[in-house]
């Protein structure tokens, strides 16, 4: 049973800002703050600023799409991954107090830093296999195309031609 009156949301912020731990232009952190969000809204949030990192659209698509007279219903293209997002404060008034015990607490660290080596382990794997991929001569297939960084071009259609699905569209998909 879906229980949405309202498909309207307030975004009180966003940005898009470097992790400033890592070299430059290797990692970005979206952030952003609401009074509440829709099933998926952030990830479609996600998924529509990559699409314009990547130079798939036009830094114009955002306010596009944020015009629902020109944009009555949300195009067809896939939310971004959830694993990378984190959803760190809540911001309740008044603030939630948490109050943490030692050994829960230190097994949280230990796990955390078992992740972290993990991570670290695999980014400095990535990092040489794509240093010696990158060394590789270039390779031509039987037609004469050759390789290019990423593997071969989808075809990408734009996301204001794409087909899109109105609010009572997507209820009514849900719903079966």
């Amino acid at each position: 049973v879906i229980n949405v009156d309202s498909f309207v949301r307030v975004v009180l912020e966003a940005s898009v800002e470097p992790v400033d731990t890592l070299p430059p232009g290797t990692l970005y952190c979206f952030n952003v703050k609401g009074t509440g969000f829709l099933w998926h809204q952030v990830r479609c949030m996600a998924s529509v600023l990559l699409m314009v990192g990547r130079h798939e659209e036009p830094p114009t698509v955002v306010a596009t799409l944020l015009d629902i007279v020109r944009c009555p219903g949300k195009p067809s293209y896939a939310p971004a991954s959830e694993q990378p997002l984190v959803l760190y404060d809540c911001g309740f008034e008044p603030p939630l107090q948490f109050v943490a015990q030692a050994r829960p607490l230190a097994n949280a660290w230990a796990a955390y830093q078992r992740m972290w080596a993990a991570a670290a382990h695999t980014f400095v794997l990535s990092t040489l296999f794509l240093g010696a991929l990158d060394a590789l001569p270039v390779v031509h297939t039987l037609s004469g195309a050759e390789r290019k960084p990423g593997g071969p071009a989808a075809e990408v259609v734009p996301l204001l031609e794409s087909r899109t699905r109105t609010h009572k569209e997507n209820l009514a998909r849900k719903e079966r």
